[in-house]
């Protein structure tokens, strides 16, 4: 089942039928899967983007993506230094099909 995402042209799988023709597509943060190079595996959903923000809350860091699908990611500090994600640097981000939620608009 696929979506599309509005005003970008990507096209996001999602694991169940869509509930309408105009959905709303949801996941945890906790969700996105971010990497320095293009995954191979069985996530449906891989794109490049652009880090957009990082923003540090104790344990956890929230890193908002921009590009075809903007969206916020949640990964630990070591992952932000692993990975070197700073405003502008170039991410790959990965959601499972299963992970995505749509709800009708």
């Amino acid at each position: 089942h696929r979506a599309a995402v509005e005003g970008t042209g990507a096209v996001l799988t999602v694991a169940e039928p869509l509930p309408a023709d105009d959905v709303v597509l949801t996941c945890r943060a906790q969700a996105v899967a971010l990497f320095a190079e293009r995954p191979v595996g069985s996530p449906r959903n891989v794109w490049a983007a652009t880090v957009g923000a990082v923003e540090g809350d104790r344990d956890r860091v929230r890193v908002r993506l921009d590009g075809p699908v903007p969206v916020t990611a949640e990964v630990t500090p070591a992952a932000v230094a692993e990975l070197g994600l700073r405003p502008g640097a170039p991410v790959w981000a990965a959601i499972k099909a299963a992970e995505l939620a749509a709800t009708p608009r």
